[in-house]
């Protein structure tokens, strides 16, 4: 099931003239599935928890 879930992910995304996964981050789903981009966490959950440390 996993695998059918992240080849979905990637198909959908998958710019097939460039050959490339580009993240855009205004897209929701790629919102809630990424962790961290450019040397920032990215995911609210994570953030909160690591601010209360």
């Amino acid at each position: 099931m996993y695998s059918a879930n992240l080849t979905s992910l990637v198909t959908h995304f998958w710019d097939e003239e460039a050959k490339s996964f580009p993240l855009k981050l205004e897209d929701e789903i790629i919102q809630s599935a990424l962790v961290t981009a450019g040397g920032e966490i990215r995911s609210e959950l994570l953030k909160k928890h690591y601010e209360s440390l």
